[in-house]
C-alpha cells in the first residue's frame, strides 16, 4: 500500500508539475489563436479577390472574343457579294473582250476588202485616165481643124491618188 500511495503521489506531483512547466499561458494561446485568424482571413480575402479579378478577366477577354468573332463574321458577310461582284466582274470581262476581238477582226476582214475593191477602183481610174488620153491623142492627130468648125481642146483628167 506503500507503494501506491508513493506511486500515487509521485504521479500526481509529476501531472502537476507537466502542467505548471508544460503549456503556455491561456493569454499567449489566445494571441496566437487571434493572430493565426487573422491571417486565415486575410488569405481567404486574398484568395476571394484573386478570384474577382480572374472572373473579370475572363468576362472582359470573352466579350472581346465575340466582338472579334461578330467582326469577322460581318467582313466574311460583305466579302461574299464582293467576291461575286469580281467574279462576274472577270467573267464580263473575258466576254467583252471574246467580243472586241471577233469584231475587230472583221474590221480586219472589211478593211482587206475595201482595200481590194480601192485598188480596182485605182486600176479602173488609171486605165479610164489612159483610154481618155489615148482619145485625145488620136482626136489630135486625125482632126485637123476646119474653117467653121472649131476644134475641141482635149481635156486632161488629173490621177488621184
Amino acid at each position: 500500500m506503500r507503494w501506491t500511495v508513493c506511486l500515487a503521489t509521485a504521479m500526481l506531483a509529476g501531472a502537476l508539475g507537466v502542467a505548471l512547466l508544460g503549456t503556455p499561458p491561456v493569454a499567449a494561446v489566445d494571441r496566437e489563436m487571434v493572430e493565426l485568424q487573422e491571417s486565415v482571413k486575410q488569405i481567404i480575402q486574398g484568395q476571394k479577390d484573386t478570384e474577382t479579378t480572374l472572373l473579370q478577366t475572363t468576362a472582359v477577354s470573352k466579350t472581346r472574343m465575340e466582338e472579334s468573332m461578330n467582326t469577322v463574321n460581318k467582313m466574311t458577310g460583305n466579302m461574299m457579294p464582293l467576291q461575286k461582284t469580281v467574279q462576274d466582274i472577270q467573267a464580263n470581262w473575258g466576254a467583252r473582250l471574246d467580243t472586241m476581238s471577233t469584231q475587230i477582226h472583221g474590221i480586219s476582214d472589211n478593211l482587206q476588202e475595201t482595200r481590194v475593191r480601192m485598188g480596182k477602183l485605182y486600176q479602173q481610174l488609171a486605165d479610164l485616165q489612159n483610154a481618155l488620153r489615148a482619145i485625145d491623142a488620136k482626136l489630135a492627130h486625125s482632126a485637123p481643124a476646119s474653117a467653121g468648125t472649131p476644134a475641141l481642146a482635149p481635156q486632161r483628167v488629173p490621177p488621184k491618188r
